[in-house]
């Protein structure tokens, strides 16, 4: 398994008590981010990369299912953990820029006048400054954070009550609302998106998007997903982050030497987001997401309701029942 996987779930597990189960997959995404943070440490290719889709991961997968973990787990933590993540937007966004103007841009033949090595110049000095910042919060900040996460997550209080039966949400349970909400949350983000030029509602429908995907990726081994699903949701990001990537860059470059012409190529690869956007078809793509978590929720309601648990029995009357099975 990579840096980049998620962890994965089995009919068993979804069987299980949530609150074990929750748990177990959230120290198994602490486990990816810490190999990814020492990858990040010792500059690895798509170290970055692995660092920020773990930390995505993880947080999504907190946020969902608090409910199963809040007796341990306080939001304040989920919150500096979010800190962490949004402090390396700046060197991932410089990077994407700096490869993609290096590629287009600064050829010889079109960088009259030294405008695109200047621009190439500023954005590799603003890179080298967003990954030192992003540094700091990855190999300083990052490794206390995830210590007192693992020992939140490690352990959770078990109420008794001697009065009669427990009801203790199964896995399949806590997913299928897990699942609903994030649907909901993906329909509502989506039904304000006015077109491709509606940029801020475009990145958060895709952000509800993803967040939906991360939370169905751990269930594909069971085969409760549908087919198709996981691609579909990743095509309609994929097509969300072009445009927002695009946008970015044009909003970055405004501030750039180079003239016109290096704003003529932002404009150009903004004008292609938005056609690419508009032939993604992202309402269909987004309605049969809809589709495939509806099914998925109505397979895991079928799977296995709230568990509940006969009250424990005091020795007396452990004894007693005893006799009366001997008599």
């Amino acid at each position: 398994m990579t840096a980049a996987e998620p962890a994965t779930l089995t009919v068993d597990d979804l069987r299980r008590p949530a609150r074990c189960v929750v748990r177990r997959v959230a120290l198994a995404q602490l486990e990816t981010i810490r190999r990814a943070s020492d990858a990040y440490g010792r500059a690895q290719p798509r170290a970055l990369h692995d660092v920020r889709v773990a930390l995505r991961r993880l947080r999504t997968w907190l946020r969902a299912y608090h409910g199963e973990i809040d007796d341990t787990v306080r939001t304040r933590i989920i919150r500096k953990i979010h800190r962490v993540q949004t402090a390396t937007n700046a060197e991932r966004d410089l990077e994407v820029q700096y490869q993609w103007l290096r590629a287009h841009v600064a050829r010889p033949s079109e960088a009259s006048g030294g405008g695109g090595h200047r621009a190439l110049r500023r954005l590799r000095r603003r890179h080298r400054d967003a990954h030192g910042d992003a540094t700091i919060e990855i190999t300083r900040r990052l490794p206390p954070l995830m210590a007192a996460l693992t020992s939140a997550l490690s352990w959770y209080p078990v109420r008794v009550d001697l009065g009669g039966a427990i009801v203790t949400p199964t896995m399949a349970h806590a997913a299928a609302n897990a699942l609903a909400s994030a649907a909901r949350d993906l329909d509502a983000r989506f039904a304000r998106v006015a077109g491709p030029d509606d940029a801020h509602r475009v990145h958060a429908a895709r952000i509800a998007a993803k967040r939906v995907r991360y939370l169905i990726e751990p269930l594909v081994e069971t085969r409760l997903v549908p087919p198709g699903a996981i691609e579909r949701l990743t095509a309609l990001q994929d097509g969300m982050g072009e445009l927002h990537d695009a946008e970015t860059m044009r909003a970055r470059f405004r501030t750039l030497p180079g003239g016109n012409r290096v704003l003529a190529r932002a404009r150009a690869r903004v004008a292609h987001a938005h056609a690419r956007y508009v032939a993604l078809d992202a309402a269909a793509l987004i309605t049969h997401a809809l589709a495939d978590v509806a099914e998925l929720v109505a397979a895991l309601q079928r799977l296995a309701p709230a568990r509940r648990e006969p009250p424990r029995q005091s020795p007396a009357e452990q004894r007693e029942r005893e006799l009366r099975h001997d008599e």
